[in-house]
């Protein structure tokens, strides 16, 4: 049976690009080792999938010249086959369904009504789960109000790295207090209305719900370039314009990595 594999990661620290390059590299041959043929509830692929993410991890301390000591990378998976959809996920990149709801009123840009639903939840430091998880073990974290977000440190003193999700892969001087590589899999089975897929970084959400891209990606669905066999890109890249602009409203200069991909289904 047909299946593709979708992968966004999202790089930090001084070699995160080449963290997350050598990530999405080596994650995607072990995906393809395991045994990913049966996704019915209580199978071995869910245990597979995070297996697969944890020696991904566990080999970054074995690459030569590769210092993942505080460099690493969020990874958003999706696995998509005919009739469902498994998200694998840590740190903040995030997955998200458009699903149509039903005709638009007559004064609308498109024909069509879509709301969002996320597929994964964004593993940010002062949820309730993580932060628990990380000061059991001798981690710290910071509120939102010290900083732009969430941050953990490895004591009470905010000794270093002040890293701004709560799982991750590298990052190792954090794996000690909590900040794990272990995802979360889920698997969402696709019903009537399900339009498209967005994966995207945290440059996309740190100013764009997921509702706003939904429906940024409804806009372009409906419009000139409908039925090209680009369209998944043409809306990706009409996505990346608009977190780009708020990113020029709310920061002076300053814009964070932005990867976005969208699947229309």
């Amino acid at each position: 049976e047909r299946r593709a594999l979708f992968i966004v990661a999202d790089g930090h620290g001084e070699y995160g690009h080449t963290v997350s390059d050598y990530v999405v590299k080596f994650l995607v041959k072990n995906l393809a080792n395991k045994k990913l043929d049966n996704f019915d509830p209580g199978s071995i692929a869910y245990q597979e999938i995070k297996d697969a993410f944890i020696e991904t991890n566990q080999v970054l301390f074995d690459v030569p010249g590769l210092d993942s000591s505080t460099s690493g990378t969020t990874l958003v998976a999706a696995i998509m086959k005919p009739t469902f959809i498994i998200t694998a996920n840590v740190g903040d990149s995030r997955c998200v369904l458009g699903q149509t709801v039903g005709p638009a009123p007559p004064a609308s840009k498109v024909p069509t009504l879509y709301r969002a639903k996320d597929l994964t939840v964004d593993h940010k430091p002062d949820a309730a789960e993580e932060k628990a998880r990380i000061e059991k073990a001798g981690g710290f974290v910071t509120q939102p109000e010290w900083s732009a977000s969430a941050r953990v440190w490895l004591d009470k003193s905010c000794t270093w790295p002040g890293l701004a999700m709560a799982r991750s892969i590298g990052d190792q001087c954090v794996k000690e207090v909590g900040v794990t590589a272990d995802p979360d899999v889920v698997r969402y089975d696709f019903e009537d209305g399900d339009a498209f897929v967005v994966l995207a970084s945290d440059g996309i959400w740190e100013f764009l719900s997921s509702d706003d891209v939904v429906q940024i990606v409804s806009i372009h669905l409906h419009g000139k370039h409908r039925g090209k066999p680009n369209l998944g890109e043409i809306c990706s890249m009409e996505v990346i314009k608009c977190a780009i602009k708020q990113w020029k409203i709310h920061e002076d200069g300053y814009r964070d990595d932005i990867t976005c991909t969208v699947i229309i289904l």
